[in-house]
């Protein structure tokens, strides 16, 4: 997260405790603090909906390094967050579909960056096995609602380094760089 906000990115989290928001969130404040210009929001819904919708607005209205930690149920549906570049989820939900809501809140109309996707497993979990089942599930769900963004998400899931992640950041941002310079001619 901190060479993300360091590059200037926009970064969501999605966890699935208020305790583990909370707690990514005192982490995240500490190494924020360092970079020029970071913010960093925590909510979940613990804070009530008032809160939910104040952070949403405060994250999408940010125009440089920032940083939203918030629960999946928070946040994971009826939310405009398209305005992100990096979205980080430790912790995965049960059913392909909820997968497809968490991602719709970054593939949206409005969309001005392009957006990648990780989600994040500890080795011996319960969340292991989740991934893989719904590495198994995602494409025959895929096929069965007719939804070619599943089979993206397959990436996601499948993982890779911190490298990988930087290295796909940075193109991602690149491109979307590029592109605004062809509007301006």
């Amino acid at each position: 997260i901190s060479a993300a906000l360091q590059d200037g990115a926009k970064v969501v989290v999605l966890t699935g405790r208020h305790k583990d928001c909370d707690a990514i969130g005192e982490r995240v404040r500490k190494k924020a603090a360092k970079i020029d210009g970071a913010w960093v929001g925590v909510v979940h819904g613990g804070h009530g909906t008032q809160r939910l919708d104040e952070m949403e607005l405060e994250y999408m209205a940010q125009p440089g390094p920032a940083v939203l930690i918030s629960t999946g149920d928070a946040m994971g549906e009826s939310r405009n967050l398209q305005d992100t570049d990096l979205y980080l989820s430790v912790i995965l939900p049960y059913r392909p579909l909820q997968l497809e809501q968490r991602e719709g809140r970054f593939q949206r109309h409005g969309q001005r960056r392009p957006c990648i996707g990780r989600y994040y497993t500890a080795e011996g979990t319960i969340d292991e096995r989740l991934a893989s089942i719904q590495l198994e599930k995602l494409p025959a769900v895929g096929s069965i609602v007719g939804n070619d963004a599943l089979l993206g998400m397959i990436e996601g899931l499948e993982g890779g380094t911190d490298l990988d992640i930087l290295n796909q950041l940075a193109a991602k941002i690149a491109e979307g760089d590029s592109d605004d310079d062809d509007d301006a001619r």
